[in-house]
């Protein structure tokens, strides 16, 4: 999956998130933001549905 390409999380299907750990441990790595909506966690706001920063 292209990192330029910002699609959220929640709408990653489970054969692209088998196909693309890699990435995904670096988008959930230290995470600054958590999602309001499906309450994942990302490093960037960009990849969440309804970011929220972590406090």
């Amino acid at each position: 999956m292209a990192k330029d390409k910002a699609k959220p999380l929640c709408k990653w299907k489970k054969k692209e998130i088998a196909e693309n750990l890699g990435d995904l441990a670096e988008i959930v790595r230290a995470p600054k933001y958590i999602c309001q909506k499906c309450t994942r966690v990302a490093h960037k706001k960009k990849w969440l549905c309804n970011p929220e920063k972590l406090m």
